[in-house]
């Protein structure tokens, strides 16, 4: 297992209000309105939809989220902040390429509201490279992460992350609420 990373079952009490409105608010493009989603691209990096947690959930419902996001890092973290999430999407096709965040902040977080098949998530030790007859090696952990997970790891910690390959619709995907802790 990776050194620095934390991962929490059972996260949110109102992860089933989430994933309501997450369909609620994936679904208006059926009743005449615009999707939410959009295709985020970098070539070789990664490829995912993407919405902002303001168009998807209700203010009472993410405030509450945050609050329990902020308690829990606090107690275990000593971070006091936490950044509306985004959400990400990865259905099949898309990925993100093994790297880190280049963010000022110490803490990378992901909640999953996946499903179906858990987002599989690999997370490269920092500063785990050993060399053994001239080859350098790292030591890698697969974390599934599935509904009403949370992972925390620091931003130094490359990461990648692969679609379930079976999942053609949004909601089919590994759905991501992705931000960070300070």
């Amino acid at each position: 297992m990776v050194d620095i990373c934390f991962t929490q079952a059972d996260f949110f009490q109102r992860a089933d209000t989430l994933w309501q409105q997450l369909e609620r608010g994936l679904t208006v493009e059926a009743a005449g309105s615009p999707s939410p989603l959009r295709e985020i691209c970098a070539a070789g990096q990664y490829t995912y939809l993407m919405a902002t947690a303001d168009q998807v959930f209700t203010h009472d419902v993410m405030l509450a989220f945050l609050s329990r996001l902020r308690r829990w890092a606090k107690e275990r973290l000593d971070a006091r902040h936490a950044s509306t999430p985004q959400i990400h999407i990865y259905r099949d096709g898309c990925a993100r390429a093994l790297s880190p965040d280049a963010v000022p902040t110490r803490w990378h977080y992901l909640y999953s509201l996946t499903r179906g098949e858990p987002a599989s998530i690999r997370l490269l030790e920092p500063n785990g490279q050993r060399r053994w007859f001239g080859i350098v090696l790292s030591r890698i952990a697969n974390l599934p992460l599935g509904f009403n997970q949370l992972l925390v790891h620091e931003t130094c910690q490359a990461y990648e992350l692969n679609a379930p390959t079976r999942a053609r619709k949004p909601l089919e995907g590994a759905i991501l609420l992705h931000g960070y802790l300070w």
